[in-house]
């Protein structure tokens, strides 16, 4: 009988398999990958990594949370959830949060009005201005 793997267990084997991955591409010489974040992202807050991705990814200048993100933040951090990863939602249409801002906006304020996770999967996903998620699905969807 095979034991079932946890979601921790998972997550710690991809983390050894990305290290492993990370030295054999140093050492070969090829084109160098660089990470947004040195050292370990685990052991950062869930602000830093919102604020790192912000400011190196999508040029912002700072971060606001609403309430609700400031009061969600408090508790995943609370319940031990803080070393999870990070996947913003905004909208697909501008590098900002805002679909109207073309090109490459710099130097604005990236509005989290949400943060939700997904704790099975093990990522977080900051909602980032009008951003709409889609509702679940029956499991019989009626077409």
């Amino acid at each position: 009988m095979v034991a079932k793997q946890t979601g921790s267990d998972y997550r710690a084997k991809n983390r050894a398999r990305l290290q492993k991955f990370y030295k054999r591409q140093a050492a070969s010489g090829r084109k160098r990958i660089s990470a947004l974040i040195s050292g370990d992202i685990y052991e950062l807050l869930i602000k830093e990594k919102i604020e790192t991705i912000a400011r190196k990814v999508y040029l912002a200048d700072k971060v606001e949370y609403s309430p609700d993100a400031e009061k969600k933040i408090k508790l995943y951090t609370k319940l031990g959830y803080s070393k999870m990863t990070i996947n913003i939602a905004k909208t697909h249409l501008s590098l900002s949060h805002d679909p109207d801002w073309k090109g490459v906006p710099r130097k604005y304020t990236l509005p989290v009005r949400d943060i939700r996770a997904s704790v099975g999967a093990g990522f977080f996903y900051p909602i980032c201005g009008n951003m709409q998620t889609m509702p679940g699905l029956p499991s019989k969807p009626v077409f």
